[in-house]
């Protein structure tokens, strides 16, 4: 579709296709054939097509004009209970080079302290307000693959993006520091072309790899995002004495003290990570 106010930037989808015996339950179609089409869908990059092995061989069977298959070989997916052979769909005339597919078997486990980054956005409800239905959902699709693809690329892993609040969990301090920025630098230097611009708040909290996130480092990270102003970084103390020690170059911290939660009367402490101005 074309959207004129986006300019050059393009909203692309991404996509999942898998054959099977779903069935129709009271609120759409369900089972395990829409599951499994659904977690390949999760590993696909934005503008990408990728197949089930039954989907493929399906497609393989019949001569389709401009349309071919590259074999991606098996991966891992999360809840699939065995590797999944994947295919991608080459389309003529379309980009079909991806980076590849980050599925479970890709990523080393995360093991040790993690760092889970939060980002939530701002200036939405005034933009749902000012903009078209199509519109909003048009910018909101690019604002979602900015932030998903960045924060992929970057090494997050179990990267989430739902509505306007995106996460991703990093092995180090360091790593989730750096991509925080980056977060607040892709929104920021994005040609949005309306105003008011979106804007994200972005937290960071610091624990235990599998031991109570993405649930309670979630929770906190998603306090900070509130109490923080569109374009701010705050950070949990556990992520800040982790960063002490850390070369952070042009980026700096400082104790931003007991902060306001928007949504509640309640305070939290917090730490805000900030780029150090240049003389």
């Amino acid at each position: 579709s074309e959207y004129p106010w986006m300019g050059e930037a393009r909203v692309s989808v991404r996509m999942g296709l898998h054959t099977g015996e779903p069935y129709l339950a009271e609120h759409g179609y369900t089972g395990v054939a829409v599951h499994r089409a659904a977690r390949i869908c999760t590993v696909a990059h934005g503008g990408q097509v990728l197949l089930s092995g039954s989907t493929a061989a399906i497609i393989d069977d019949d001569s389709l004009r401009g349309i071919s298959l590259r074999d991606l070989g098996e991966h891992e997916l999360k809840d699939i209970d065995r590797p999944e052979r994947i295919f991608q769909l080459v389309l003529a005339g379309l980009p079909n080079e991806f980076p590849p597919v980050a599925t479970i078997g890709r990523q080393t486990p995360l093991a040790g302290t993690v760092t889970v980054v939060m980002a939530e956005g701002r200036r939405m409800m005034r933009l749902a307000r000012k903009l078209s239905p199509e519109d909003f959902g048009a910018m909101l699709d690019a604002y979602k693959r900015l932030l998903g693809e960045l924060l992929a690329e970057l090494d997050g892993r179990d990267v989430d993006v739902t509505g306007d609040t995106a996460m991703a969990v990093f092995p180090s301090p360091k790593q989730a520091a750096l991509a925080a920025v980056a977060a607040q630098r892709a929104v920021a230097d994005h040609e949005w072309p309306f105003w008011p611009e979106p804007a994200i708040s972005v937290g960071l909290h610091s624990g235990t790899a599998g031991i109570g996130w993405p649930g309670p480092a979630a929770m906190i990270c998603s306090e900070l995002c509130d109490a923080a102003e569109g374009g701010q970084i705050l950070m949990s103390q556990a992520t800040a004495s982790l960063l002490e020690e850390e070369d952070l170059g042009d980026l700096s911290l400082r104790d931003a003290g007991e902060q306001q939660l928007r949504r509640s009367a309640r305070r939290v402490h917090a730490y805000e990570l900030a780029v150090r101005r240049r003389s």
